[in-house]
């Protein structure tokens, strides 16, 4: 299933859906190259589609160094270029 990344952190993110998926469910979110595997901790509907928490392994946490969405926003360098 394809998902929109709408929130990712070391130990988990949130993708929207167009479907529900159960909670505990388990998944392998896929970003480039690199996978996480884990399991859905919620899932609500809000305004157009499904907001889908996800807890990733205990073995797989997401850092920067293994992967950067291409929307990922670093307010540092925003900073930076504002002056």
């Amino acid at each position: 299933m394809e998902a929109v990344l709408e929130d990712i952190a070391g130990p988990g993110g949130c993708v929207q859906t167009e479907e529900p998926i159960a909670l505990g469910s388990a998944i392998i979110l896929t970003i480039g190259g690199a996978k996480f595997s884990g399991h859905v901790c919620y899932c609500v509907y809000r305004d157009y589609g499904y907001f889908v928490g996800l807890r990733f392994s205990e073995d797989k946490v997401w850092t920067v160094d293994q992967v950067v969405p291409q929307h990922l926003t670093n307010l540092e360098t925003l900073m930076r270029r504002a002056g």
